[in-house]
């Protein structure tokens, strides 16, 4: 648990420990909880009227905070696992092109091998004599054809 999950339990312990709210100010030096306008109980008194209106809000501003705090915390935690996956796809992303650029390289040295031996004095006599020697560039791809 890091130090601010731990704190985070500890603030949110004390809010659930707390007189059960809503708190309302009552004149400018005390803190109710009204259990019904007829009898309400003093949570805090002999106050300066901005602490005693900064305690009452905090009944309710404390837990709208942390559930705030929790709602935030799961938002960057996705965020967190949004970016690792698309750093994860940017990776396969870069591999495949870069597969793609290499077969597009040797496609075009083979398709330039052919446009080579077809403008060159072989002896080729039909259509499929002709179409046969290409493709048989084109499958044995530039590097063994280089080497041949």
């Amino acid at each position: 648990m890091t130090d601010d999950t731990y704190r985070l339990a500890q603030i949110r312990a004390r809010v659930e420990a707390a007189t059960p709210g809503p708190w309302d100010v009552n004149g400018d030096m005390c803190v109710i909880h009204p259990i019904d306008d007829d009898d309400p109980e003093l949570v805090a008194d002999n106050l300066y009227s901005r602490d005693a209106t900064f305690i009452a809000h905090s009944r309710q501003d404390i837990p709208y905070l942390l559930d705030l705090v929790g709602s935030l915390t799961e938002d960057l935690e996705l965020a967190d696992r949004t970016r690792a996956s698309l750093t994860l796809a940017q990776q396969f992303t870069r591999h495949d092109l870069e597969t793609v650029v290499a077969e597009r390289d040797a496609l075009r040295a083979a398709v330039e091998e052919a446009r080579e031996y077809l403008t060159s004095d072989h002896d080729l006599n039909t259509r499929q004599e002709v179409a046969q020697a290409v493709l048989t560039i084109l499958d044995r791809g530039p590097k063994e054809s280089e080497e041949s």
